[in-house]
């Protein structure tokens, strides 16, 4: 699913909220995209972790220290 893409403010400091206190139409936007691009992070960390521990824990070379830093490399560098 791809993030809607978000207009750029007219200004260089949008308005966030009305008057009245409500989110303009930008900041709703704005959470949305947010939210999606966090929501598909965190399925691909949970996705890449899954695989790792369990090709970790069948071969038996599980080593906490290395693995999570090689673990936290792979997440960080992938596609």
């Amino acid at each position: 699913m791809e993030a809607k893409e978000v207009e750029p403010p007219e200004k260089l400091n949008p308005k966030l909220f009305s008057f009245d206190g409500t989110p303009t139409e930008y900041l709703i936007q704005l959470r949305e995209r947010v939210e999606l691009e966090f929501e598909e992070v965190a399925v691909k960390g949970e996705t890449l972790l899954g695989i790792y521990l369990h090709g970790s824990q069948a071969n038996g070379s599980f080593h906490e220290d290395s693995d999570i830093d090689i673990w936290l490399h792979a997440l960080t560098n992938s596609e």
